[in-house]
């Protein structure tokens, strides 16, 4: 799916150029980052996945989606004040709206 596509509405800001580039996959986790896949450098507990941009970028990440500017990072990036937020309306983009298709009951 085109990344444009999957940022439309959202309040992000692109560091590199955004155009022609498809994405493929989404990852949070740089271990398991594919060619083509949108990185997501969401902070943690204990380690923060900004940490992970690098490798991302080294197994054909086509862009980062993180809080800040990763300094050294020729990846494109897409920054955004809430990666969980921003992640989360990419993740339903990318898969149709899934939870559209569902309907909800109620039992008391």
């Amino acid at each position: 799916m085109e990344l444009k596509k999957l940022l439309q509405d959202l309040p992000v800001k692109a560091q590199g150029a955004l155009e022609g580039i498809n994405i493929c996959d989404l990852c949070s986790d740089s271990s398991q980052v594919t060619r083509g896949a949108l990185f997501a450098a969401m902070r943690g507990r204990e380690k923060n996945g900004e940490d992970f941009a690098f490798e991302a970028q080294e197994r054909g990440a086509a862009a980062v989606l993180s809080e800040r500017v990763i300094a050294g990072i020729k990846t494109p990036q897409i920054i955004t004040g809430d990666v969980r937020s921003a992640y989360a309306r990419v993740c339903a983009k990318f898969y149709g709206e899934p939870s559209k298709k569902l309907k909800t009951v109620g039992v008391t």
